[in-house]
């Protein structure tokens, strides 16, 4: 049985000239075509086996055990199994199978590909009918021309092979670009391929191709982006996301907070992609009026469609900038993730549907994509040997507690958080600091594993932590406005507004008073402001973990 060991990526340039880049071409062809026969042939199988019989006992069993909530998970589970392997063997729905059919497929088609790459393909084909078969996808995606970019080889022992630093396959050897300065391809050069991929990338219109090795073990770190000590917590939302982190150490209680917007470089260069959009737009309806009904809307069936050459070349700097942007994000997403290590070594946020967030906010999730974050962070954290926790939000309901118990359901429009007992802090805010106080029950004598809100522990350190959260609030929307750019889900502190730690009045009404514990809160270096400065206690400029 083969073990299941870490694994990292290593991506290198490749040097190719025309006539190997010809031959590349010919090659990512021929796979598009093999992918596309497989692709159906899979799909067909799957429908068989969805319209079996024993698929839709199983399916039954299913919905029996949705309604009767009294009968376990497990007691169904091996009659339903059982009912899907035989619907799947009765017609050859399984991985092996379409390897079979790739191998023959192969031989019937002109084609210069390898068997261990066509098996990969099949096994890509396969995985994307399996979602349609159990309810995770709706269809599939047939690969048109030049949509197929990457091609990969089962193990490095045959296919696509690394030997002697160049990439081998078929007659063809292509050298790679190594910079031998560069420390993190000298650490990823040490260990050993698995297997290798091959990449196509269109920069400027122009196709540049790329290696990608699957190397055996963990990825580097750099020495800036060390793991912190501390437990963080965020509260993430479609465009936003409110950190705040707990270092407890030598008795001293650090706080750090960051409120941020992602990716809000972004913002100009959507513009543009907007502007091309309208601009492409134009050009196609005075290229095809006979396509548009008087109400300009598209009539409906199959149309033939014009291309004026000035429409080609504003599709291809489309195209050009939407790469941009892209690589861009990637870059800025990395460096909000290395900064988030290095305020902990413990990492917990709120199970939310990231679907959820495409279907309210399709726009802002396109653009800013936040499930890049917790994937990015998720997959980091854990390969540094850091915790990485997700409670769900039906026993904590952050965003309706308070930490004097009391909880009121808020509206999404509410970005305040506003009690009774006095506690006034930014939503998102508030819900990243109360998430540092949730534990896992231990010996619930359930399946289910269950997490609660220690509020106690929250309404001893909140008088702290309050001045901390007012600061990084207030600043973050004055810099947001003065660029132009300041969400509404951050919400608009009050002008005059006084701190936990001293009585306040509204009215002749007492609502709180707190007694401050010793902790000390850490500004990052972004918040340098004339309240900080002025304020009786002495705050490191760094924050921790940097």
């Amino acid at each position: 049985m083969r073990t299941i060991t870490p694994s990292f990526i290593l991506e290198l340039p490749l040097k190719t000239s025309k006539q190997e880049e010809k031959e590349l071409l010919s090659r990512f062809e021929s796979a598009r075509n093999i992918y596309n026969t497989i692709l159906r042939e899979s799909k067909n199988r799957a429908m068989l086996v969805k319209q079996s019989k024993d698929f839709q006992k199983a399916k039954k069993i299913n919905k029996s055990d949705k309604k009767n909530k009294t009968t376990s998970k497990s007691k169904n589970s091996k009659i339903k199994t059982e009912l899907f392997k035989k619907a799947r063997d009765n017609y050859d729905f399984n991985e092996y199978s379409l390897h079979k059919f790739a191998c023959i497929t192969r031989h019937s088609l002109k084609n210069n590909l390898d068997i261990h790459t066509v098996q990969k393909l099949a096994t890509r084909a396969f995985r994307a009918t399996e979602k349609i078969l159990y309810g995770t996808a709706k269809n599939i995606r047939y690969k048109s021309y030049n949509q197929l970019d990457s091609i990969e080889s089962k193990n490095n022992e045959a296919g696509i092979r690394w030997r002697n630093n160049k990439v081998e396959w078929n007659k063809l050897s292509l050298e790679p670009i190594i910079d031998e300065k560069d420390e993190v391809i000298r650490y990823g050069l040490k260990h050993r391929v698995k297997y290798s991929r091959i990449l196509r990338k269109v920069i400027n219109g122009k196709n540049r191709f790329y290696v990608q090795l699957v190397l055996e073990g963990k990825p580097f770190i750099k020495e800036k982006n060390k793991l912190g000590v501390g437990k963080v917590c965020f509260d993430l939302g479609p465009s936003t996301i409110a950190i705040v982190s707990l270092n407890q150490e030598n008795n001293e209680n650090k706080f750090n907070a960051k409120l941020l917007t992602f990716c809000s470089e972004l913002d100009t260069k959507q513009k543009r992609v907007a502007r091309y959009q309208r601009r492409i737009e134009r050009q196609r309806r005075l290229n095809n009026p006979q396509n548009y009904l008087e109400n300009n809307k598209i009539k409906k069936g199959k149309s033939k469609w014009k291309k004026s050459n000035h429409q080609l070349e504003n599709q291809k700097e489309l195209t050009e900038l939407q790469r941009t942007i892209a690589a861009h994000r990637k870059s800025l997403q990395g460096r909000l993730v290395n900064e988030t290590l290095r305020m902990g070594n413990s990492f917990q946020t709120e199970k939310i549907s990231k679907k959820w967030f495409q279907k309210l906010y399709g726009k802002s999730v396109g653009i800013r994509a936040p499930a890049m974050f917790t994937s990015g962070l998720k997959r980091k954290a854990e390969s540094a040997g850091a915790s990485y926790t997700e409670f769900p939000t039906q026993t904590t309901k952050l965003s309706q507690t308070c930490v004097c118990s009391r909880q009121k359901k808020k509206k999404l429009s509410e970005r305040v958080h506003d009690c009774e007992c006095g506690v006034y802090c930014q939503r998102d805010l508030f819900s990243a600091f109360l998430g540092l106080f949730v534990e896992k029950l231990e010996n619930t004598g359930k399946e289910e594993v269950k997490y609660i809100l220690q509020t106690g522990q929250a309404e001893r350190l909140w008088p702290s932590v309050d001045k901390l959260l007012q600061t990084v609030w207030k600043d973050e929307v004055k810099q947001s406005t003065s660029r132009g750019l300041c969400p509404s889900s951050y919400g608009r502190p009050k002008a005059n507004h006084s701190q936990s730690g001293s009585s306040v009045e509204r009215g002749k009404k007492i609502i709180a008073k707190f007694k401050v514990q010793d902790v000390v809160f850490v500004l990052p270096k972004n918040y340098k402001t004339e309240e900080s400065l002025k304020a009786n206690e002495v705050f490191p400029l760094e924050p921790t973990g940097f």
